[in-house]
């Protein structure tokens, strides 16, 4: 079974964030976007990762090492079941 996992972090570090993620997926999407946390507006970083669902344990590691990373306290990760298919 295919999940979108997502991780929502701060946008801080996004070449060393895209090097990271790309040691364990081949494809992922990066989308900048603007969080709120304890009520404070920041700039947002959330990528986007299409896998089978064998590989959550890939990207909570992900997250620990993201917020380690940037110094945050964590990393919000949402996965929601999905089909996908490409076409030519």
């Amino acid at each position: 079974m295919e999940m979108i996992y997502r991780l929502h972090t701060e946008n801080v570090g996004r070449k060393g964030i895209a090097e990271m993620v790309s040691k364990y997926f081949q494809g992922f999407t990066l989308i900048d976007a603007t969080g709120y946390y304890k009520g404070k507006a920041e700039r947002s970083l959330v990528i986007e990762i299409m896998a089978p669902v064998t590989m959550g344990h890939v990207v909570r590691f992900l997250g620990k090492l993201i917020a380690w990373k940037n110094g945050q306290e964590c990393v919000l990760i949402t996965c929601e079941k999905t089909r996908a298919e490409f076409v030519s």
